[in-house]
């Protein structure tokens, strides 16, 4: 069975290319494994990373970098700014929702004025411990794009909106299948009780490795981390949406008791307050 992910390919390059344009900042859509699916550049950063080259071990390490970034962002389910392996800044956002699967934008190779995530200083380290030549790299350095606070913010913001308008619109989804949907319909119908792993093999009819397999690359987590994934967006479609009372929502999710969806919800999915924190909160949010 080819799994596969169905990308709005004009639609998604139309809207890169309007960040991009809009920030000279380059803009790179990924899936799930961090296979680039879309790439909108800028044109100073290629002068800087050419420096780099064709050597294998490098690339290697510029790939590592982006996906562990990647999934720390996942872990937190918001952007990382960060410095990546060659000095020079990027940031990368998860493009999560119940109906989109795992991707990521990631933005990169710019200054920040402050200096923080990318200096002169830095570049010269980077340098000599990649063994590349000094001299050129700062002066490529200073050809990249210089954000000061306000443009950052703006370039964030406007990732934002991106991300929102591809799950919105559905510009990344699911290429439907008996699979899927036989799956996905299974755990949304059962969202309330304890789903097993013997149970989505019964479903399915697929062997444990098979289904591990289909659901890393379908839906680029575990089956367990999945169900995780759906059950905390039904409680905060919930919190936000009813009144039923925290102990309510609990029950309706299958946690046995309202302290455990407390600790999943606060902890396990890294939130870092309490569901009824997370509905006061939204309370006060302007409309």
């Amino acid at each position: 069975m080819n799994l596969r992910n169905v990308y709005e390919t004009a639609e998604l390059r139309r809207l890169l290319t309007v960040f991009c344009d809009l920030t000279e900042i380059t803009i790179t859509l990924f899936d799930a494994n961090m296979t680039p699916i879309i790439d909108v550049n800028a044109g100073p950063w290629k002068n800087y990373c050419s420096t780099i080259g064709d050597d294998p071990t490098l690339l290697s390490l510029c790939k590592q970098c982006d996906a562990a970034y990647a999934e720390e962002a996942r872990k937190k389910k918001g952007l990382v700014m960060y410095t990546c392996h060659a000095g020079i800044a990027e940031a990368v956002l998860p493009i999560e929702s119940e109906s989109t699967p795992t991707a990521y934008l990631m933005i990169g190779k710019f200054r920040d004025v402050d200096r923080r995530l990318s200096s002169p200083e830095l570049v010269e380290e980077k340098a000599e411990e990649l063994h590349l030549d000094k001299t050129k790299m700062l002066k490529y350095w200073e050809e990249l794009p210089l954000l000061d606070s306000k443009k950052m913010n703006n370039a964030i913001e406007l990732m934002r909106l991106i991300t929102n308008e591809i799950i919105n619109e559905k510009l990344i989804r699911v290429a439907k299948t008996a699979w899927t949907e036989s799956v996905t319909e299974y755990i949304q119908e059962h969202i309330g009780e304890s789903i097993t792993i013997d149970d989505l093999l019964a479903v399915t009819g697929q062997k444990r490795h098979v289904l591990y397999a289909y659901f890393r690359q379908y839906f680029g987590v575990s089956p367990k981390a999945y169900i995780d994934q759906q059950r905390f967006i039904k409680a905060k479609a919930l919190l936000e949406n009813t009144q039923l009372p925290i102990g309510k929502i609990s029950e309706a999710l299958g946690f046995c008791k309202e302290d455990v969806f407390s600790k999943f919800f606060k902890e396990k999915m890294g939130m870092g307050m309490t569901p009824m924190q997370y509905r006061k909160q939204k309370r006060l949010q302007p409309n």
